[in-house]
């Protein structure tokens, strides 16, 4: 009976298969397995499989995609994006010899480059699906692991990853140092008046229907106090972190009628609430019907308050306030296909002589990973992958009162990969 030659079938195995690489110095290893399977025939018994004998060479190959899909009303879908790059890896280049059921395995290792084949640095892992009326935008950044694996001379089917069945890797950008969080704060101020019969000694007040409509008329003659609102403010911001903003209150003498410097009445801060605004900016300039762009901004997060409110104060008054920690968003990033930026919306409430006062600041923040001085681990964040945002947002300026935490990410399709030559 004649002899065939089986098959081989590659497998990958990454020894972090969840945790992301953050930047070109975060190597993915991990073990690729040949495993030499026996000759098949469709319409008669299994032929004898020979040894397999003569060279191997192997790659590993590494494919970033950005995939956008673009749906109008009920038109067909339009397609963007491309592929970022496609960086092979050599991981072997000799002699092979192979038994009928044999595995065998080589380590690997890859490294994203700096930058993908047009330029610009690679966005990291990101999926989002939204709406900006009359589109639905659903955007996909994905990195997989495929493979090339040949034996010139050879006639000899092999099968590699590819598609769905490849790996996907989790890519992020460059980890900072902790300092770089730390000495990135910044302080904003808002300068208010108050002036009515609350600020008069209670004896003193309008009392009667007869004067306190004469009140009403010569509220001018009541005096005044202004004060400046100084609360500080985050320019880059990582999961994990909870934030700290330290609110001060100082009276403005030159503002205020009264030339008492002591003269400060009860102040109230009844609320506080800290709000991380996302943006995602998709290209869709090649299509021929629809804006060059779509776009879509959010309330990705309502931190929490975790300070005891409300807190009243006399006089010149400082007091910090602490949130819960930030959730595992996707790094701010920008591509020319697409984006993710952030903004950090800062509210304040008070009360100062019956007048309620508030106080909003919107401030653009940079989300990064976590710092490397911080670790992984001890963040909780390595095992969960990066979320996906789930729509659609409804309006540009986003759900300002969505405060349910964005779901996980999801498996981002597939990616032709390079097969055997």
């Amino acid at each position: 009976m004649s002899t065939k030659l089986g098959k081989l079938t590659t497998t990958l195995q990454i020894t972090h298969p969840t945790r992301p690489h953050y930047g070109p110095n975060d190597p993915i290893t991990g073990r690729l397995i040949l495993r030499y399977n026996p000759a098949t025939a469709l319409f008669k018994k299994d032929p004898i499989t020979a040894d397999l004998f003569g060279p191997l060479r192997i790659n590993v190959i590494l494919v970033g995609t950005i995939r956008i899909k673009i749906r109008r009303d009920r038109d067909l879908p339009t397609y963007h994006g491309g592929t970022l790059f496609a960086q092979p890896f050599h991981v072997y280049d000799g002699g092979f010899k192979a038994m009928v059921n044999g595995e065998y395995s080589w380590p690997f290792e890859a490294r994203f480059p700096d930058v993908g084949d047009g330029g610009g640095r690679l966005p990291p892992s990101f999926a989002s699906h939204f709406s900006d009326y009359p589109d639905v935008v659903d955007v996909d950044v994905f990195y997989q692991l495929g493979a090339r694996v040949e034996m010139p001379g050879i006639d000899i089917r092999v099968n590699v990853p590819e598609g769905d069945s490849a790996p996907q890797v989790r890519y992020d950008i460059p980890r900072p140092p902790l300092s770089y969080i730390t000495n990135n704060t910044s302080v904003f101020s808002h300068r208010a008046s108050v002036q009515n019969e609350h600020l008069l000694p209670e004896s003193h007040r309008p009392s009667g229907f007869k004067q306190k409509a004469k009140a009403v008329f010569s509220s001018s003659q009541f005096p005044v106090f202004t004060f400046d609102v100084f609360c500080t403010d985050q320019r880059n911001i990582h999961p994990g972190q909870r934030l700290t903003f330290n609110v001060r209150i100082i009276r403005n003498d030159a503002k205020s009628s009264s030339t008492d410097g002591d003269f400060f009445p009860t102040m109230i801060l009844e609320s506080f609430k800290a709000d991380v605004k996302s943006a995602t900016v998709v290209d869709a300039s090649s299509r021929i019907i629809g804006s060059s762009q779509c776009y879509d901004s959010r309330t990705a997060q309502s931190l929490s308050c975790k300070t005891t409110l409300p807190i009243e104060f006399r006089k010149e008054w400082s007091a910090d306030i602490t949130t819960g920690p930030i959730l595992n968003h996707t790094s701010s990033f920008e591509h020319a296909k697409t984006s993710r930026t952030y903004k950090l919306k800062v509210s304040l409430s008070f009360k100062i002589a019956n007048k309620s006062i508030k106080v909003v600041k919107e401030c653009p923040v940079t989300m990064l990973p976590p710092p490397l001085d911080l670790g992984v681990q001890g963040l909780k964040i390595e095992a969960p992958p990066p979320p996906i945002e789930a729509g659609p947002s409804g309006t540009r300026d986003g759900d300002e009162h969505e405060d349910a935490p964005p779901p996980t990410y999801e498996e981002a399709g597939s990616s032709k990969l390079l097969k055997t030559g």
